[in-house]
């Protein structure tokens, strides 16, 4: 699939623009939603929404306001982007975009697709939480292809204090090199080429010192260096990074 739009597009743009390319959208909303009007929710701690892509508009949700502060009307602004953390938003968008990337490629039957992903998001009252995100396919099309999902969000602040954005992605015969591959293209330029240049050396595991006698520079310039890195990947320590890299295919 070319890649027509850039990183800074809103996904809510992306999906809808592919969706329209390969989908007959269905003309109607859907009226009722008895499957899961009841489904249980912690009060403040978790809320459910479905999200049709078609119209890209959230056409059902259920304990957004408590968690959040928003209304469901200003949640749906936010939810794809606005809301989730400055330092976690490049990464999710490219992890989200580049497992559409494979399941678009690869005629991927929806009904086996499961997607977890933890990131942070700002309430409305500007604390962040963290929270994890299962997703799955609500409505298809005659082509099997997703017309919308229904995402639940868990507060999980109390378990975790990791800033590191992990995620999961449950296919039936899952192609794993095949995924990596498309996220891994969706992280070029992510880190800068000096940036790679100082990951693949800790790689092969040389200390700072090491790494500035070897690319010539002062060890202040590669702790600065590493200092970014672990910023932009939301890492605490190398250990992390490396488990960073490997997930998402950028090395």
């Amino acid at each position: 699939m070319d890649d027509k739009l850039d990183l800074r597009t809103h996904l809510f743009n992306y999906y809808s623009g592919t969706l329209r390319e390969i989908s007959d959208l269905k003309s109607e909303l859907r009226k009722d939603f008895n499957d899961i009007k009841d489904f249980p929710v912690i009060k403040g701690k978790q809320c459910l929404y479905v999200m049709n892509w078609g119209i890209s508009k959230i056409t059902f949700a259920k304990g957004v306001e408590e968690m959040t502060g928003y209304s469901v009307d200003d949640f749906e602004k936010r939810v794809m982007g606005e809301f989730i953390h400055p330092d976690d938003k490049p990464i999710v968008e490219r992890i989200i975009k580049g497992g559409m990337d494979h399941i678009i490629d690869n005629m991927i039957d929806t009904n086996t697709v499961h997607h977890l992903m933890t990131y942070r998001i700002q309430k409305k009252n500007g604390e962040y939480l963290k929270v994890l995100r299962k997703t799955c396919v609500y409505e298809r099309d005659d082509k099997n292809v997703m017309l919308s999902n229904l995402s639940m969000l868990t507060d999980i602040s109390f378990m975790n204090n990791s800033n590191k954005v992990d995620w999961d992605l449950s296919i039936k015969d899952l192609n794993i090199e095949d995924l990596r591959e498309k996220i891994k293209k969706r992280f070029l330029g992510f880190f800068s080429d000096r940036e790679m240049e100082i990951i693949m050396l800790i790689r092969d595991g040389l200390s700072s010192k090491e790494i500035a006698n070897k690319v010539h520079i002062s060890n202040h310039t590669v702790s600065t260096h590493r200092k970014n890195i672990l910023r932009k990947s939301g890492c605490h320590n190398s250990a992390e990074l490396m488990s960073f890299c490997r997930q998402n295919g950028i090395f």
